[in-house]
This record gives C-alpha cells, structure tokens and sequence, in this order.
C-alpha cells in the first residue's frame, strides 16, 4: 500500500486564513500551477475559525513559486504567526 500523504518536514507554512472563501480561490490558483500543498486544520476551521486558523502548507520546492503567484491576490486573510513575531505577512491582506 501507498501512503499518499504528505512527509511534513518537506512543507512549510505560506499564510493561516480563518476565510473558507480565500481557501477555495487559493486551491484554484495552486491547483491550476501545479504546486504541492495542503491546508493544516481546515475541517477543524469550520468549527472553530478564529481559533483555529487552516494553515496554508507549501512543499519546500514549491515555496518561492507559491509565494509570487499568491502576491498579487486579494485576501481576507490573517497571519497570526507572523504577526506575533512583528514581521508583516508573506502575502499581502487587502488595503
């Protein structure tokens, strides 16, 4: 058998969103340009979004693509983690 899922240590976190809707439209965009990812905590989200933030998982190789193709998108998004840190997020929110 297969195992088909994803080896963590090869994926890094892009951006955390508690907004099914940014997730939707991000999975259009990666799904279209062949990058490799998955969403860390998104059933979880819809229980609980402001808690529990889906966490956008890029694999490594696929970082720096994700990150330029993701640039120039309007999201209603949150960055918890690089809030915290005072680093302004990898991906810019709406104005």
């Amino acid at each position: 058998m297969i195992d088909h899922r994803p080896r963590q240590d090869q994926y890094r976190e892009l951006l955390e969103t508690d907004n099914p809707v940014d997730v939707s439209l991000i999975k259009d965009i990666l799904d279209s340009n062949g990058i490799n990812y998955y969403f860390k905590g998104e059933l979880f989200n819809v229980i609980q979004p402001w808690t529990d933030p889906s966490r956008l998982m890029i694999r490594e190789d696929h970082l720096e693509r994700a990150r330029s193709l993701l640039q120039s998108v309007k999201l209603r998004y949150w960055n918890v983690a690089t809030a915290r840190k005072g680093r302004r997020p990898d991906v810019p929110s709406p104005q």
